[in-house]
């Protein structure tokens, strides 16, 4: 009976699910009035802020290859582990998908009136995921919340659909150089004062912390559909996961050279 139940928490049919009700639970907490407020404020706190700053530290650590520091290869400890990370994070990264000062989460943080933690902790958290992923994508596949949930999500079909090389590389490149710069417009815009009617700025900003219809048909999409398509999210449209993969493309032609 042990044998069988640890068995079964060890399976994707356990794990994915109690990953989808966490964050479930986590937005209906995060859009409830009542808690909401006292969500916010709770991923602000010193405690929450510093074990964020600790896991970045201790991936970036593993990231360099310490000798001491290691991912579990046991299946139970790294579910552990995984699942660690999953909770500390899930707040830091889901928080803008439920609530967001604009039309488009993660978008405009650098010109936000009232940052959520993400917006808050970006100059620290992305820097270090980028260290991280210099070792095979390390964030992506081992401590980011999406893509352990991406990861969980591919195991329920053996094979998956996927684009053509050249396709998937477009749309990436498209996606991360509309990113690049609408940073730049936004920055332009925010230091002249320039606000108007046809601004993306304006049209963007929604002027309250809310939740956005758009967001939540798109990210329901983009759930669904990834237990079809490999890793949708981080395959074709996190921008983090394309500069990953294109600083890891440039550091292997160098060692060629």
């Amino acid at each position: 009976m042990r044998g069988k139940l640890r068995k079964f928490i060890e399976s994707k049919y356990f794990v994915l699910p109690i990953m989808l009700i966490a964050i479930a639970m986590f937005g209906m907490f995060v859009l409830h009035s009542r808690y909401g407020p006292n969500l916010y404020l709770f991923t602000f706190h010193p405690i929450y802020i510093f074990l964020i700053l600790l896991g970045v530290a201790y991936g970036v650590l593993l990231a360099i290859d310490w000798k001491f520091l290691k991912i579990p290869k046991h299946v139970m400890k790294k579910r552990l582990w995984e699942g660690i990370y999953f909770i500390v994070f899930l707040p830091l990264v889901f928080f803008p998908v439920f609530k967001c000062y604009f039309k488009v989460p993660f978008v405009f943080c650098h010109v936000c009136p009232r940052k959520c933690i993400w917006g808050y902790l970006r100059p620290f958290t992305v820097s270090g995921v980028m260290l991280m992923n210099i070792q095979k994508r390390l964030w992506c596949y081992n401590i980011c919340p999406i893509g352990i949930l991406q990861k969980k999500q591919a195991e329920f079909k053996k094979k998956s659909f996927v684009l053509p090389k050249w396709i998937k590389e477009s749309i990436r490149i498209i996606i991360l150089a509309a990113l690049v710069v609408s940073y730049f417009v936004i920055r332009k815009a925010n230091i002249e004062h320039v606000f108007q009617a046809q601004n993306l700025y304006t049209y963007m900003f929604k002027n309250v912390f809310s939740i956005s219809l758009s967001v939540m048909i798109v990210s329901g999409i983009i759930l669904l559909l990834s237990f079809f398509v490999y890793r949708l999210w981080c395959s074709y449209i996190c921008p983090i996961g394309t500069c990953s993969d294109l600083i890891l493309k440039l550091e292997k032609r160098l060692k060629v050279l």
